[in-house]
């Protein structure tokens, strides 16, 4: 019992450890130790335990880009859970299950999950969880067109985030729900919207999410022919992505760059960002629809 209680605590360590690495960018120290975190709990026979390990290492497969490997241990953590009867582990691994879909193109799989985990978050009264899963559920409504509906959805994960003085998810809903309103044209809100996300990303240290912010104010002075704008935003957009070696959002950046070089006729600028977001593409698990295929196919299509 002794020596299962030594390899237990070594477990817990090795897994706070590994997040700790991954929220630096050490993503191969984060994946290695989180791997050995799972296997001491899996010889000590500790279920508890079990399925938040595989959540946490989908969760690092995640920002590697390795997104069907990511989907196999969300599958195994809801397997894990519902066997203990862990009801919000479950729901947990649901709907970052619906968020791996969405990346891989599985829109009604997304959808479905997302839905699934909604409905148990207001069943258990998790509010945080509620209001991420709308959040989700708003990404799926706007891709398909339903502004309204993903606006909606926003401006309640909002509400929901303030209400709980969770700044990280306050930021991520302002910035998407910026993020429509330039696509609806309204640009001078989008850029508040942006702006405050990246200034809250700023002050909670989160370069993944600055780099995106500044990625998504790019492509808004993109659209507002302020080009020199943009290219200082998506200069400082590639700079945090590779900082914390995230190829998926760093690949759409670097494709989005692109797209303004062709517009200004920097032919060889272009083709080195194509070049490069090609590159981190060839170790990505990427389904045909998923949002970086959709970019390179279109970003190949202009450069051809």
């Amino acid at each position: 019992a002794g020596a299962d209680a030594g390899a237990l605590d070594e477990a817990v360590a090795n897994a706070h450890l590994a997040l700790l690495d991954n929220e630096e960018g050490a993503n191969d120290s984060a994946l290695n130790r989180m791997i050995q975190a799972l296997l001491k709990i899996e010889a000590v026979g500790n279920s508890r335990w079990e399925a938040p390990f595989h959540v946490n290492l989908a969760t690092i497969d995640c920002e590697r880009g390795n997104f069907n490997e990511a989907m196999r241990h969300y599958e195994r953590a809801v397997e894990l859970a519902r066997r203990r009867g862990d009801v919000r582990t479950e729901a947990k691994a649901r709907g970052n299950m619906g968020i791996v879909a969405y990346q891989l193109g599985d829109i009604e799989r997304s959808r479905r999950e997302l839905e699934a985990t909604l409905a148990v978050a207001r069943e258990v009264g998790d509010q945080r969880l509620e209001g991420v899963v709308l959040g989700n559920l708003s990404l799926i409504d706007r891709q398909q067109g339903r502004l309204r509906e993903s606006a909606q959805g926003y401006m309640t994960a909002l509400k929901i985030a303030c209400a709980l003085g969770d700044r990280r998810s306050e930021g991520i809903a302002l910035g998407h729900l910026g993020s429509l309103r330039r696509e609806l044209g309204e640009f001078d809100d989008a850029l508040e919207g942006m702006q405050a996300a990246l200034s809250i990303a700023g002050e909670l240290g989160d370069a993944r999410w600055q780099g995106y912010w500044h990625k998504e104010i790019a492509m808004l002075h993109t659209l507002c022919a302020n080009a020199e704008r943009a290219h200082e935003h998506f200069a400082k957009a590639e700079a945090r992505l590779r900082e914390v070696c995230d190829p998926y959002w760093l690949a759409l950046a670097l494709c989005e760059h692109a797209h303004l070089h062709i517009d200004q006729s920097q032919h060889a600028k272009a083709q080195t960002l194509a070049n490069e977001a090609h590159a981190l593409s060839v170790d990505l698990e990427l389904s045909p629809d998923s949002e970086l295929s959709r970019a390179l196919h279109e970003l190949h299509r202009r450069s051809g």
